[in-house]
């Protein structure tokens, strides 16, 4: 096991944001993926982000928490990625005007290599 972490900052629109991630990587036990021997690498991460500026007159700040769960298929022969999953939940607080506003994101993906005849 491992772990890493990032942090990034840049504008989303007029808002200047700062985005923590932290990765921990788990090597898990090898499995078959589509009928290949495959290594099974699990990342969790979890993420929190926070913003403030203005926005024409008003000003705007933004919170945002997450967390999710990857899983890398890779061939134990040549190291090639197989494919991946991927689960994420993203909760986005954005206030205005003293009124917040919540959102909550739901994402699953699914990554497959694609052999070509």
């Amino acid at each position: 096991m491992w772990n890493d972490s990032s942090v990034t900052t840049g504008c989303r629109g007029p808002i200047p944001t700062t985005v923590k991630a932290t990765y921990t990587y788990t090597v898990s036990h090898d499995t078959l993926y589509e009928g290949v021997k495959a290594l099974h690498v699990k990342r969790t991460d979890i993420l929190a982000a926070q913003g403030a500026g203005n926005e024409g007159q008003h000003q705007v700040s933004l919170a945002a928490s997450g967390s999710g769960t990857m899983n890398f298929y890779l061939d134990i022969t040549s190291g090639v990625l197989l494919g991946s999953t991927n689960s994420q939940v993203t909760r986005l607080d954005i206030t205005t005007s003293g009124q917040t506003a919540h959102f909550l994101q739901y994402v699953t993906e699914h990554i497959a290599l694609t052999k070509t005849p």
